[in-house]
C-alpha cells in the first residue's frame, strides 16, 4: 500500500507556495489528499485548470497513487 502519498503531495505544495518553489498564489493551488480524491474533485479541479490555465502559463500535476497489474483476454 501507498503509505506516504499524501505527505509527499503536501511536502510538494509546501514547496511550491515557499519561495524558494516560486510562491505560488495559495489560491492557484488545489490539493486533494485520501478521501478529497474522489472522482468529482478531480474533474472539478482538471476543470479548474483548464479554465484558468492561459498562454505562457505552467500547469503541475502531481500524482501519488497505486495500481496494479490486470492480465486481459
Amino acid at each position: 500500500w501507498l503509505d506516504s502519498g499524501d505527505k509527499d503531495a503536501t511536502a510538494f505544495a509546501e514547496f511550491l507556495l515557499s519561495p524558494r518553489g516560486g510562491s505560488l498564489p495559495e489560491d492557484h493551488l488545489k490539493l486533494l489528499l485520501n478521501e478529497q480524491a474522489t472522482t468529482k474533485n478531480l474533474r472539478l479541479a482538471l476543470d479548474f485548470l483548464i479554465k484558468n490555465v492561459g498562454p505562457g502559463d505552467v500547469a503541475t500535476i502531481y500524482f501519488a497513487g497505486h495500481g496494479q497489474v490486470e492480465q486481459l483476454g
